[in-house]
């Protein structure tokens, strides 16, 4: 399956990849279930924009994109510190958001037939029927598209989770 676009979170300003601080005690809790929280920081997204054209999406240039860093394929927009996104980890392994959500600043503006979507200023949302599952919600409040397979890695003994890229698919709206 090919995939309209990527995303890639960068919080706390750690290069290409998102990290977020768990409990204080997250170094000697390999095992233990533990709620997280990441805000703030930078999201990048690299759009398959052949793919989109083909399938009748126009997306135009970005809005308040940040600076581009050598070497990368991503549009980054600053991560507003509004809210937290919650989650769970279960030693090392990822085991599904709480709640809570974040919000770019900046974004597209998404044309086709029949219609626009307005993706200035996303929101990144849990799904309450499906932990695992992110939904991309427009300046609207619906959510176009939905995020899944997260590549995740947690690193070092200091509390730090990766996650490297995720997969952007079509939602039912």
């Amino acid at each position: 399956m090919k995939y309209l676009f990527l995303m890639l979170l960068l919080v706390f300003a750690a290069p290409s990849l998102v990290q977020a601080r768990g409990p204080a005690a997250a170094k000697n809790a390999a095992t233990a279930e533990a709620s997280w929280s990441v805000w703030g920081g930078e999201v990048g997204v690299h759009w398959n924009r052949d793919l989109a054209r083909d399938i009748g999406l126009h997306v135009a240039l970005p809005s308040n994109r940040l600076a581009d860093m050598p070497d990368h394929h991503f549009e980054r927009f600053a991560v507003l510190q509004r809210g937290a996104l919650d989650f769970r980890l279960d030693g090392n392994k990822f085991r599904g958001f709480n709640g809570g959500s974040l919000q770019a600043r900046g974004g597209y503006v998404v044309d086709f037939v029949g219609g626009r979507i307005d993706l200035r200023d996303f929101r990144l949302v849990p799904r309450a029927d499906a932990p695992l599952l992110l939904d991309l919600v427009s300046a609207d409040g619906k959510a176009w598209f939905y995020i899944d397979r997260l590549m995740y890695e947690r690193t070092g003994q200091d509390g730090l989770l990766s996650v490297r890229t995720m997969d952007v698919r079509i939602g039912a709206d």
